[in-house]
């Protein structure tokens, strides 16, 4: 059984979405079969139009109306999904119409590298700035989730560049050490801060409806000399950051700090 938790990956969402999909039977779940149906097509036509967070959330509401059926999304709590007989659902005309799981099957056979994606434009630009590829990435790095830009410009900080270099708390530190001052680029896209708690402190005295490029820009103020954990604060809210070692790991071009996704980046000289 697919286990979830704050760092799967897309792949491990749709592994899951796989699974429990032949649980959505019958006029009850109806509309979370057609969700699941429209976000695998999507994925199946393109999957960088489908978010990582939209599957997760997607994963999140299965389990709110299928538990204690379907598996949680979450780590050390999976229910195991009772098998049932997969029968093909028809139309009145009597024309076959495709499951909800035989969309699935077919988005798990992209991700797994057997079937082509549509292939993104490396000189494709937004709003952020240019998307990393695996062109103009260091070797054996993979490329940077779309959603944080190479390099960007931020008003009362300056120019940052991505740095995908630093893998570990030791090398932060000596970075630090050396003189330089890193950010950490934290993810919140608004419909992130309307779902979840950002400011869990409520220091603001406010609700944050949204970032600029959806990015929480956040200075590292400290690191422990035993390199146990770092804490970064934001430009925008001062709410802080805790940075654990495990935290910068990189899994597919992404990396987690309690469920939020994140990057580093340094000043571009």
């Amino acid at each position: 059984m697919t286990t979830i938790n704050s760092k799967t990956t897309k792949k491990g969402l749709v592994e899951y979405l796989t699974e429990v999909a032949p649980s959505l039977k019958g006029k009850k779940f109806k509309t979370l079969a057609d969700s699941v149906k429209y976000t695998m097509k999507k994925f199946s036509e393109d999957a960088n139009q489908v978010l990582r967070e939209d599957l997760f959330l997607l994963a999140s509401d299965i389990q709110a109306v299928l538990a204690p059926v379907a598996p949680a999304p979450v780590e050390n709590s999976l229910k195991p999904v009772p098998k049932e007989e997969k029968k093909p659902s028809l139309r009145k005309s009597g024309k076959k119409e495709e499951s909800t799981e035989d969309i699935a099957k077919g988005v798990l056979e992209i991700v797994n590298g057997k079937k082509d994606k549509k292939s993104e434009n490396p000189a494709e630009k937004n709003d952020k700035g240019d998307k990393v590829t695996p062109k103009n990435l260091p070797d054996k790095a993979m490329p940077l989730a779309d959603k944080f830009p190479e390099s960007m410009k931020v008003e009362g900080v300056g120019s940052l560049k991505v740095n995908m270099k630093l893998k570990n708390m030791k090398e932060v530190y000596d970075v630090v050490q050396s003189g330089k001052t890193l950010y950490f680029a934290m993810y919140w896209s608004p419909r992130l801060l309307k779902q979840f708690v950002y400011d869990t402190y409520d220091i603001n005295g406010k609700k944050f409806k949204s970032f600029p490029s959806d990015l929480d820009i956040c200075q590292l103020v400290y690191i422990s000399e035993e390199h146990k954990v770092a804490y970064a604060v934001s430009a925008y809210s001062e709410v802080c950051y805790p940075i654990l070692p495990a935290d910068l790991e990189i899994a597919e071009g992404m990396r987690y700090a309690n469920g939020v996704e994140f990057n580093i980046y340094e000043i571009q000289e």
